[in-house]
């Protein structure tokens, strides 16, 4: 039996207006058509993208080419050789000891350059993964939607932007997605939960993207060997790299927290950098906790729900709960990968269908946005980009965050609601 909160909760959804009826008839005729002409956009956006951003990963000589590859293959090679890094370098370390132990097969032994090209392969297959997962996805919205969602990876400006200095969030996403969905399976066996956690504690390398997605991990398979495999593989990681320091692995993990607490205000959209602004940077790791014991509660209560929903709200916690830059909104395509799922669900009551079209082609321009209007000073053809351009765009995407997050949260709670009897 449904109580009363359920059943006014459905018939106040039966007062929302939505299209009429000839209005959904004109929109759905011309959705093969824009359908058609945004995989096409996307095709030659992606085309064009991955030529450009290919050079710059593997063949670009200047000081920005690979930057992070640099970055890292510095620090992992440092970390191996006993270099206290924690201690030594004054800022940026932002990675915990395990994450040196992940990177050591790509960094530990190779020269910069066949690991410049060794990431773009990584790289590549983990756009391809990508790519599959979210064919599936939306399998249900047609060929076209489908098509769509697989190109979008490989022309998203946050995700190119990845690509082309060696970032860790195109690698890390498949492996956390499919990590959850793989244990999420019906009729667990031993074999697939060593599988999903062994891709999980590979996600791991970059927990700041990554944590959040713990939490489904954890609640949704509805049995906790996969995520007791994670926290047992991650700790045995932790102190195999901790082996290579001087210092106790205490002290390691406090020199990492330092450097994480030295990044407010460096980057934008997230509550780190929100409170920095505001000028109580010392909350942060509350309000952090906050956001994750929420995320925990909403994917306790609504567990039974879509996967793909609860994956999309944890990526936007991920994106606001600490310190991210401009590449890290890359993570904003899981949940747009939710909402396209949603907006073609059959079963779904007909305001939830509307607003996630709404927010979903609303993210799809701000995320679309070229970065150069993220930076000062950087040029969009003849355009000079000024400080007012920059806060702008800095606004538009995290309202487009904010946004999102809503629409879910609401999307899920009606999923979870009893029709009216």
């Amino acid at each position: 039996m449904y109580n009363s909160g359920s059943r006014e909760r459905a018939t106040r959804t039966k007062q929302i207006v939505i299209p009429t009826k000839q209005t959904r008839s004109i929109l759905a005729s011309a959705r093969p058509a824009l359908l058609g002409a945004t995989a096409v956009f996307l095709a030659v956006l992606g085309i064009v993208t991955l030529a450009v951003k290919l050079w710059r990963l593997v063949g670009d000589p200047g000081p920005l080419g690979a930057i992070d590859i640099k970055i890292l293959y510095f620090l992992t090679r440092s970390w191996f050789e006993g270099i206290p890094i924690y201690e030594r370098l004054a800022e940026g370390v932002t990675y915990p000891p395990a994450s040196f132990a992940i990177l050591w097969p790509a960094y530990g032994w190779l020269t910069l350059d066949r690991a410049r090209v060794l990431w773009a392969i990584v790289d590549l297959a983990a756009l391809v993964a990508l790519s599959g997962l979210f064919w599936r996805a939306v399998r249900f919205g047609g060929r076209l939607a489908q098509l769509c969602a697989a190109l979008a990876p490989f022309s998203m400006p946050a995700l190119a932007d990845a690509f082309g200095i060696g970032q860790l969030t195109i690698v890390v996403l498949p492996l956390a997605v499919g990590a959850v969905l793989l244990a999420a399976r019906e009729n667990p066996v031993w074999r697939r939960d060593i599988v999903a956690a062994a891709m999980f504690v590979c996600a791991l390398v970059k927990p700041s993207l990554v944590a959040p997605f713990f939490i489904p991990l954890l609640i949704v398979p509805r049995r906790a060997r996969p995520a007791a495999l994670v926290i047992v593989g991650y700790g045995l990681l932790t102190w195999l790299a901790s082996r290579f320091q001087p210092g106790s692995l205490p002290t390691q993990l406090r020199g990492w927290r330092k450097h994480v607490a030295g990044n407010s205000g460096a980057g934008y959209g997230n509550v780190q950098d929100w409170l920095a602004q505001l000028g109580w940077p010392n909350v942060f790791p509350v309000v952090s906790l906050l956001l994750l014991a929420g995320l925990a509660i909403f994917t306790w209560r609504y567990r039974r729900i879509d996967v793909w929903l609860l994956l999309g709200v944890a990526a936007i916690v991920a994106r606001l709960w600490t310190y991210h830059r401009v590449y890290d909104d890359g993570l904003l395509i899981v949940a747009m990968i939710a909402l396209a799922r949603l907006a073609a669900e059959p079963q779904a009551v007909p305001w939830v269908v509307w607003s996630v079209r709404v927010t979903l082609i609303t993210s799809a321009i701000v995320l679309w946005i070229p970065l150069q209007f993220h930076y000062v000073g950087s040029t969009f053809g003849p355009l000079l980009v000024m400080p007012s351009w920059v806060t702008l765009f800095n606004v538009a995407h995290a309202a487009v965050f904010v946004l999102t997050l809503i629409v879910l949260i609401a999307a899920g709670r009606a999923s979870a609601t009893p029709p009216a009897q």
